[in-house]
């Protein structure tokens, strides 16, 4: 056996086990039902903390015996599984009186002795007896793996999960099952779905990137943006979004706020870009103004190809100051001298200039050059094209 060691902490959980044990007893409520109940029980408490199975086992047997208290035979059975002594567990309970066989308790054991031993519609029909019951989620968890790892009824336990969490909740247990099942019949639209109810419930910044990813999977960016602007989550996402899906003013403004909350730059830059972009019309002299005086801030005080770029192109296609626009191209050329964008932009200066020439030498470059099939670049050689014919 063991060694017994008191301890006052033994005692205290012997106090609290024997009021507990009264629930499940015909014995009135501290009542002992023989003199040793309460030694027998320490002796037992003991076994199970130096997880001696063997011991407690002994002892919740004597207990049961003594008492005919069901909460002790409820603790034998216990630990005869975790010796796996499958059989003898099913044995003692179908010895047990008839008017016993709907005890949940007994029930539940029984289907995980009937599980170990491999019988799984055997114990299906007990596990779902029990989660009749007392609906379960931990009860339903093993229903569904029963039900889709050893019987291969993968809809049917999918099902089960649910109609389980659109009644009683999708709870962490049963969306993770539900995704470990989708995600093995390759079910997207299962995880989403599953995804965005744990979501709604929980606002865990893992679950919302999963679910950002599954959409930018499929490319369904209007949902993305709708579950962003519904939570108010992710706005540098959301503004990447508006960009992509040429949604100019909401991206604008955006922008604008983010710059407004940081003090980013580039935001500063991205605002400029988004309200040229959304203008009605960009010719119009307070948008330009606008556009060009947030793009020279920018280009000053964080030099960046890309702004300096846009900000060149602006000077020169609206020809505020053609000469100027062609001095930032050439500066971003140093830093990119193979881009096909930003040489596009240096020969629509010499287009400006009515260098036509010059223009197209740079264009026939720019053609054999990754962009140069951007349909901007194509317009801008037909309109270069046209020129030097109408000069010759």
């Amino acid at each position: 056996m063991f060694k017994i060691v008191y301890t006052l902490s033994a005692f205290l959980v012997i106090l609290f086990f024997s009021a507990c044990s009264s629930l499940y007893a015909d014995t009135p409520p501290n009542k002992k039902s023989f003199a040793a109940e309460d030694v027998y029980i320490m002796y037992a408490l003991r076994a199970e903390e130096l997880r001696d199975s063997q011991s407690a086992l002994h002892f919740f047997n004597i207990l049961y015996k003594k008492s005919g208290k069901k909460e002790y035979l409820y603790k034998a059975l216990a630990h005869q599984i975790v010796l796996k002594e499958y059989h003898k567990v099913l044995q003692r309970i179908n010895a047990v009186s008839s008017a016993t066989q709907n005890d949940v308790k007994l029930r539940r054991l029984k289907a995980i002795a009937l599980y170990q031993l491999k019988k799984y519609k055997l114990a299906l029909k007990e596990f779902t007896f029990v989660y009749g019951k007392t609906y379960d989620e931990k009860i339903l968890d093993k229903i569904s793996v029963l039900l889709f790892a050893n019987l291969g009824r993968q809809d049917e336990a999918i099902a089960k999960l649910e109609t389980h969490s659109r009644i009683r909740g999708c709870s962490e247990l049963i969306c993770k099952r539900l995704i470990g099942f989708y995600a093995s019949t390759q079910n997207i639209e299962g995880i989403l779905s599953t995804y965005l109810r744990m979501y709604d419930k929980n606002r865990n910044e893992a679950i919302a990137k999963k679910i950002i990813e599954i959409y930018g999977y499929q490319k369904e960016y209007q949902q993305m943006i709708a579950f962003l602007q519904k939570y108010k989550i992710e706005p540098e996402t959301l503004l990447e979004l508006y960009s992509v899906t040429k949604n100019y003013k909401k991206a604008y403004k955006l922008a604008v706020k983010l710059y407004k909350k940081s003090g980013d730059i580039n935001y500063l830059g991205q605002s400029a870009v988004f309200e040229y972009e959304s203008a009605n019309k960009k010719s119009d002299t307070k948008v330009l103004k606008s556009v060009v005086q947030k793009l020279e801030k920018v280009v000053k005080e964080a030099p960046s190809p890309l702004y300096e770029n846009y900000l060149g192109y602006v000077l020169i296609d609206h020809e505020i100051d053609v000469k100027k626009g062609m001095q930032h191209i050439e500066n971003v050329l140093q830093v990119k001298p193979n881009s096909a964008y930003y040489l596009d932009s240096l020969a629509w200066g010499y287009y400006k200039l009515h260098q036509c020439m010059k223009a197209k030498k740079i264009m026939d470059r720019v053609v054999t050059l990754k962009g140069g099939d951007d349909p901007e670049v194509r317009k801008h050689v037909k309109v270069i094209n046209q020129c030097i014919k109408v000069k010759n």
